[in-house]
């Protein structure tokens, strides 16, 4: 064959690789009633989090608001939507939350109990954990950690750093480095490796993440600083104990180029984890949004690096599967007050680790968000989206699908909820009535009704379906 025959077959070859890896469009999202809710414009992406906090199979939320100090929590409804809110307590200048099954009063023989509770960090160096009691409602933390010789905590991870099953900590100082604090049975403590302190031009750590990078059998923890452009990559031993020399892997030596959040998951397939850091250019005529991709691989920095264009602006990004094809996918928000610039993307994840080029369609509520999160809302069996909007004063859901699950209590399908549906919601309850006289109001799908799901349903009736 011709030299320049075989040439053009390869060239078409690529070409038609590359529209099969990205072929199909973005999902379909769907969206829902926002949420009035001031968030506090000084929170990073970690400043909501979402878990089943009553135990009912239906994801909640939970949210700190940096103005007012308030922990708030809002039950989910089972078909994206979600409740009201409840006041947990008050935060001093909250800045990070996460949920997490750590010290409770509640459990046999001081042990964890198995049941979430809400763990708040702020920007003077404090940790509170506000005590669940398996009905998303919570105690508030009455044993107080003042040891931790922290300044200004800006993020907070959870795993089992020590290889006990229980939950640990590892809490990102701004100004110093990584702080982690093990579960010993029911009460925190210091872990081995109590701190891991990273390079002395980290000025601004931003974001943080755990996985397994490099296969030793122990967790890793990546953080990620604003000012200095570096990534830090601390591997663990699995027993509570880390490697505390830290080489910095430089996103951007120049000017301008300020990575903003980072997301850890297996992009490439294999059992490792990789790294995406996003990050804000500044340093041209006009903003632009960059993803960096570290695949884990044999490079002499232990990940081998790829950028894409992620869109105008970034803020906050989230990695997930959201078209399922099991290869995960980024979702991009941005906001930037003072070049007004406000903007959102998907990008579609292919073989090999690759992403497409940013797609803006069908994204446009969650445009100029500044935290975003991902969970089945509506167990659908695909990850929905709930972000929190510029100037923080709104919390958006999209679900993920065109076709929404029944609504809660509407036994009939015809789109509302009507009295003598809660009464037969009512006697299933009680036992009086099979749960097959109306499938709808079981939420969670476990065969009886609880009042949770009561709840629900009243809400509905109130409220009117989705």
């Amino acid at each position: 064959m011709p030299k320049a025959m075989r040439a053009t077959n390869q060239l078409f070859l690529v070409c038609l690789l590359s529209l099969t890896a990205f072929a199909g469009g973005i999902p379909e999202f769907t969206t829902l009633p926002p949420i009035e809710h001031n968030v506090g414009e000084e929170t990073g992406v970690q400043s909501l989090a979402l878990g089943d906090l009553d135990d009912d199979g239906i994801t909640d939320m939970v949210v700190i608001d940096a103005d007012s100090e308030e922990v708030t929590v809002y039950l989910g409804d089972g078909d994206g939507t979600f409740d009201g809110g409840s006041l947990v307590g008050l935060a001093d200048l909250p800045s990070a939350v996460a949920i997490a099954d750590l010290t409770s009063p509640f459990a046999t023989g001081g042990d964890i109990d198995g049941i979430p509770d809400v763990v708040v960090v702020d920007e003077i160096g404090g940790l509170q954990i506000f005590i669940g009691r398996g009905d998303g409602t919570f105690d508030e933390p009455d044993q107080a950690f003042d040891d931790l010789d922290t300044v200004e905590i800006a993020g907070v991870a959870v795993a089992d750093f020590d290889g006990n099953g229980r939950d640990d900590l590892a809490l990102l100082e701004s100004f110093d480095g990584v702080y982690f604090l093990c579960n010993d049975g029911g009460t925190l403590q210091g872990c081995p490796t109590p701190v891991v302190f990273l390079d002395e031009f980290s000025f601004d750590l931003v974001d943080i993440d755990v996985g397994d990078f490099d296969g030793a059998g122990g967790l890793d923890v990546a953080a990620v600083d604003f000012d200095s452009g570096q990534l830090y990559v601390i591997h663990g031993n699995g027993d509570g104990t880390f490697d505390e020399i830290v080489e910095p892997i430089t996103i951007a030596a120049e000017a301008g180029v300020e990575p903003r959040a980072l997301r850890v998951g297996s992009i490439a397939g294999e059992p490792t984890d990789d790294i995406v850091v996003l990050s804000s250019d500044t340093s041209g005529d006009a903003p632009t949004a960059m993803l960096s991709v570290f695949i884990a691989g044999d490079a002499p920095d232990g990940f081998i690096r790829t950028d894409y264009p992620a869109g105008e602006i970034g803020s906050a990004l989230v990695l997930d599967d959201f078209d399922d094809d099991d290869l995960l996918d980024v979702v991009v928000v941005g906001f930037d007050e003072f070049e007004n610039l406000m903007s959102s993307a998907f990008m579609k994840g292919a073989e090999g680790g690759v992403f497409g080029a940013p797609v803006t369609a069908g994204l446009e509520p969650i445009t100029g968000g500044i935290a975003i999160e991902s969970a089945d809302l509506d167990r659908s069996g695909t990850p929905d989206l709930v972000a929190v909007i510029s100037f923080a004063t709104e919390i958006q859901a999209l679900r993920n699908g065109p076709q929404p699950i029944a609504c809660a209590g509407d036994c009939n399908g015809n789109g509302a909820v009507a009295i003598n549906e809660l009464i037969t919601g009512v006697n299933i309850a009680l036992g009086n009535t099979e749960v097959g006289a109306c499938q709808a109001m079981d939420g969670n799908g476990n065969g009886v009704v609880a009042i949770n799901e009561l709840i629900a349903a009243v809400n509905r009736a109130l409220n009117g379906c989705v």
